[in-house]
């Protein structure tokens, strides 16, 4: 299932956010062109919700983007 739809954005220009701060943070929809946020130096926090309901349990999160730098994903 594609998350770009669903997906909402948080902008870190210290890129020293914790998650706590995060969580207490809000998220907007993006205001860029679909799928590109294009080169940046901030820290971008990505938030989309995912629901199992049905499976064996196993998933597998799918970035195709192979410049990325670094990602952390969080199940909260």
């Amino acid at each position: 299932a594609e998350a770009w739809p669903h997906l909402r954005v948080l902008l870190d220009p210290t890129r020293a956010m914790t998650l706590a701060e995060v969580q207490r943070a809000g998220f907007a929809v993006p205001e860029v062109r679909r799928n590109n946020f294009g080169p940046r130096t901030e820290a971008l926090w990505l938030h989309f919700a995912v629901r199992a309901e049905a499976g064996s349990g196993r998933w597998v999160l799918e970035v195709d983007y192979p410049a990325l730098n670094r990602i952390d994903a969080y199940l909260v």
